[in-house]
């Protein structure tokens, strides 16, 4: 929706150089300067002459008595190792990885010392001004003046213009001058003048009434995820318009970016906007109420705020879209809208007050801006925003604020504006162009599916087109290397929709006076590259939101970590935008195309949000040698929950820890009953990770449970009992561990036919040896394997632990059974001896199975967990063979190699068995789970998923069978 991305600097040397890992902690250099005998008080220009902006005219001098409220921004101590550290945070392997500066550490850390504040207080003081307080970070010392106390303090002028859009204001004649000493550590001074170009270049397609006057909640009983209300999409029917064509409903927006789409998408990760502008309050309450939608809104106001009452057409509409936007994608995210003054109104030292208050708050692990301006024009009229902005949005990524920008809507001509710049020179957009921030360009999209064809928005002059192009003042970055061989910086750096003919659906009261629906409820439908930034700051937040992220630390700085992905498995994690040019002239002169890879046309291209997500916080699979006991003795009555520790002992590392392999032990039942377990803090997920048929059972059961950030987890029983939770390993984004690779199911023992072993006996009180690596498709040097164990006719009751050959028996078995129940199935990571094979030792008289699904090596695929969910249910006759879709079902992407589910069998008096597979694979003489009658039992099995995203379901005998999901392998 908007060219409003905008303000920009040139970038120092120092910053601009090419960023390293080196030690994340700056020390504190002294400062240089200083009233000492050696002081240099010099006078030192900072910055470059600022120049009246292209088609303004000075008007004459600016009243002596104007007041000004400025800032003095002060540089970081060391800025390269600042730009280290931030390196660092992004770089999987380093210490640093993912451990941000927490709330009040950046000025101890990186902010000027106590003493360069101090020499710069008292040179202004000796200018005859009175500085205030710095601020926490020390990056800024307030002031307070008349122009004629400035000019006399800087020595510049000041003289009034009059802008090409009739906007008034004033600027200085000259850079701004302090002594040498003082003015070395000073990046900018910001309020000195007041004719900030950030502008609203809302790209709105119209609006239609709604026939019955309100967008009710008339959803579906069984909505799941937010759906237009029937009145809403009657309305667009009737004004002719069709989803995925003229526009892109909340559920086909998140269909065609690979978006998770539920109510609880989004949950603790809070999005804060930056507008400049009031929002109307009502429509966003329609738009919730449609929607069915209950999002948290939080609102901030600075240096006094917006006044303007929004119209939402020229007033209100871009705050409309990116929150409206935002609810639709991440409904259970929070929304943090920071209302800086009207932007008609606004000064450069109000846009940055706004932006530094999102980061200084540093609540918010996203931030996107909608806003902006041609950076060329920021820079000709105000070089002294330049480093203030930049070492803002470092001291964001330092924090770990992932920040996107809209590239804006002038396609690579930034500064053209109808009726008032007709420039078509290559121009890009800031904030956008900064090297700290993300800049998003804008997409035209048709269909959905295999239909769904996206290529670079150009709607020429009159309408617009994505922006991109090469930065003037910014010089190329890194992380783009190998992708652009430009001379700047290049921009955007991704891309999403961004077409009004295709955009963005809105619900509103239409506040024009002299509207046909004037104070009408109205469906609307608005595009630009203002809607795309919201949609990757919906995508960034529902990465920030898995629990991958959550244990192991945010996405943060984007820039790194989106080339790095690019560059390891660009087609996973972007749609490739090849199609097209951002030349709205038309006539050649400023063309970038769209090709294969990157381009200033679309950037990387639109998210393949599900899989992004795994590259942004990554995790292995770390064996331990054997259980660790983590809860004890729990005593729970029926329909209660109990809090477990899952993290922090026996190995296990306190923090970074994703989802742990846990052995749930129950006895002593007060009748049949089942659990869950899932993250402390998070709504309890309506799906079984155990259950059992009868009193006083005794029983184990294997499931991967996700973790909280602080490594608790929450138990459930639906019946009373006692509980043990032992962990087997653990997923961490501690990259040192080892990745999964799915095999074809195949049996490597069975006691019964002599297959592993040389007999045909049960086993009794005894331990057995037999071979792993180098069977049925595991390769030698694995350090663990995912088996399927199952007991077969014990004798009275007993129990099994499996461990790698050589070790010592762990004290911690893994399976029970009983004379009630003499047939188990249990899901295992074992560890495999360095001879390759695997001991299972029993305590009582059984026959043992064991089917291999996959193994553990250095080289292999990633789990992403995800909140369990019913994937499939069925009522099933027996000899049954069911094809189950997987890609593209709750958020699980195309492309995945394997799934982690729960299988479930409800009673059935016979008994029987259930066999998975991947689709077009062979069925093999396995079992994902097996029971004998009258009894209900659930799994943990992980399967390999065929090349058309499915999988094969047989079951032996009539059953209920569900099957849930609770991570994948891409």
């Amino acid at each position: 929706m908007a060219n409003r991305a905008g303000r920009v600097a040139l970038i120092s040397a120092g910053i601009a150089a090419a960023l390293c890992v080196a030690t994340p902690v700056a020390s504190a250099a002294p400062f240089a300067g200083g009233a000492g005998a050696h002081a240099d008080t010099t006078p030192k220009r900072i910055g470059s002459t600022p120049h009246i902006p292209l088609g303004a005219r000075t008007t004459g001098a600016t009243s002596s008595s104007t007041e000004l409220h400025m800032t003095v921004n002060l540089k970081p101590r060391d800025p390269q190792a600042l730009a280290d550290f931030i390196k660092a945070t992004t770089t999987p392997g380093s210490p640093q990885y993912h451990h941000y500066l927490a709330d009040g550490e950046f000025g101890p850390a990186f902010g000027p010392t106590q003493q360069t504040v101090d020499a710069v207080k008292a040179a202004l003081r000796k200018a005859g001004l009175t500085p205030g307080t710095v601020s926490a970070d020390r990056l800024s010392i307030p002031v307070t003046a008349t122009t004629a106390q400035a000019a006399k303090a800087f020595d510049t002028g000041f003289e009034n213009v009059s802008l090409a859009n009739g906007k008034r204001g004033f600027v200085t004649t000259a850079a701004p001058a302090l002594p040498a000493d003082v003015a070395s550590q000073v990046t900018g001074i910001v309020g000195l003048n007041d004719v900030s170009s950030y502008v609203s270049h809302a790209k709105p397609a119209g609006s239609a009434p709604i026939a019955s006057g309100t967008a009710g909640r008339t959803l579906g009983s069984n909505a799941t995820a937010p759906v237009f209300c029937s009145n809403a999409a009657q309305a667009f029917s009737s004004w002719g318009k069709t989803d995925t064509k003229n526009y892109y409903s909340p559920a086909s927006l998140a269909s065609a970016y690979d978006m998770p789409h539920a109510y609880g998408t989004g949950a603790g990760v809070t999005v804060a906007v930056f507008e400049l502008e009031n929002v109307d309050h009502t429509s966003l309450n329609q738009w919730q109420g449609c929607l069915g939608t209950h999002t948290a809104i939080n609102y901030t106001s600075v240096d006094g705020g917006p006044t303007i009452t929004p119209d939402n057409y020229n007033d209100g509409i871009e705050s409309l879209l990116d929150i409206e936007d935002l609810i639709a994608l991440t409904p259970s995210a929070t929304i943090h809208d920071y209302m800086g003054p009207d932007a008609q109104n606004a000064t450069d030292q109000n846009v940055l007050d706004t932006y530094s208050k999102i980061i200084s708050d540093d609540s918010a692990q996203v931030i996107s801006s909608s806003w902006g301006a041609c950076e060329t024009e920021v820079n000709t009229s105000d070089p002294q925003m330049l480093g203030a902005e930049n070492t803002l949005f470092q001291k964001a990524a330092a924090q770990g604020q992932s920040f996107v920008a809209a590239s804006g809507d002038s396609g690579s001509s930034d500064c053209y504006n109808p009726g008032v710049s007709n420039d078509t020179s290559f121009q890009v957009d800031d904030p956008a162009s900064q090297p700290y921030v993300t800049g998003v360009g804008g997409t035209k999209m048709q269909g959905l599916g295999s239909s769904l064809t996206e290529t670079v928005w150009n709607s020429g002059t009159d309408n617009g087109g994505g922006g991109g192009g090469v930065s003037k003042l910014w010089p190329a970055q890194s992380f783009q290397s190998g992708f652009t061989s430009v001379s700047g910086r290049a921009v955007p750096d991704v891309t999403a929709l961004g077409d009004p003919d295709s955009g963005y659906p809105l619900i509103y009261t239409d506040r024009t006076v002299g509207d046909t629906d004037y104070n009408q409820e109205v469906v609307g439908i608005i595009g630009g590259t203002s809607g795309a930034a919201p949609t990757w700051a919906a995508a960034i937040a529902q990465a920030d939101s898995t629990t991958g992220c959550l244990a192991g630390g945010r996405a943060g700085y984007l820039n790194d970590v989106l080339y790095r992905a690019a560059k390891t498995n660009y087609s996973d994690s972007f749609r490739d935008i090849t199609v097209g040019n951002n030349d709205i002239s038309g006539d050649g002169s400023g063309t970038y195309s769209a090709g294969t890879g990157y381009d200033e046309a679309s950037g990387l291209g639109s998210p393949k949000t599900a899989a992004l997500a795994n590259a942004l916080c990554r995790g292995t699979f770390h064996q331990l040698a054997g259980p660790v006991r983590v809860a004890s003795g729990l005593k729970m009555s029926a329909k209660t929950t109990a809090t477990v520790k899952a993290t922090g002992t026996g190995g296990i590392p306190a923090k970074g820890v994703s989802a742990v392999l846990v052995n749930i032990t129950v006895t002593g039942t007060g009748g049949s009953g089942w659990t869950t377990m899932w993250p402390r803090g998070m709504a309890r997920p309506t799906v079984v990770t155990s259950e059992w048929t009868g009193t006083s059972v005794a029983r184990k059961q294997t499931a991967t449970v996700q973790v909280a950030a602080d490594g608790y987890a929450s138990l459930y029983s639906s019946q009373s009992g006692t509980f043990a939770v032992d962990v087997l390993g653990y997923y961490s984004t501690d990259e040192s561990g080892d990745s999964y690779t799915p095999v074809s199911p195949a049996r490597l023992l069975d006691t019964r036919n002599a297959v592993g072993v040389t007999t045909r006996t049960p086993i009794v009180n005894s331990t057995i040896t037999f071979p792993v690596a180098g069977k049925d498709g595991i390769p030698s040097g694995v350090t663990a394997v995912v088996l399927n164990v199952s007991t077969l006719n014990g004798v009275g009751g007993g129990s099994l632990t499996a461990y790698a050959d050589g070790a010592t028996k762990p004290s911690l078995s893994q399976m029970y059974w009983d004379s009630a129940v003499p047939t188990r199935t249990n899901l295992l990571a074992v560890p495999v001896g360095s001879d390759g094979n695997v001991d299972i030792a029993v305590s009582g008289q059984t026959h043992v199975l064991a089917d291999v699904f996959g193994y553990f090596s250095s080289t292999g695929k990633e789990l992403t967990p995800v909140a369990p969910s019913r994937l499939w249910r069925q009522t099933l006759t027996a000899g049954t063979t069911s094809v189950i879709p997987v890609a593209g079902v709750d958020g699980i992407p195309s492309g995945v190699k394997a799934v982690e589910l729960n299988v479930s069998a409800g009673t059935n008096p016979g008994g029987g068995y259930i066999e998975v597979w991947d689709d077009k694979g062979t069925r093999v003489d396995t079992s994902a789970t097996l029971w004998k009658g009258g009894q209900q039992t659930t799994n943990q099995v992980i399967v390999p998923v065929g090349s058309d995203g499915k999988i094969d379901l047989y079951v032996s005998t009539g059953a209920d069978v569900s099957v849930d999901v609770n991570g994948y392998f891409k």
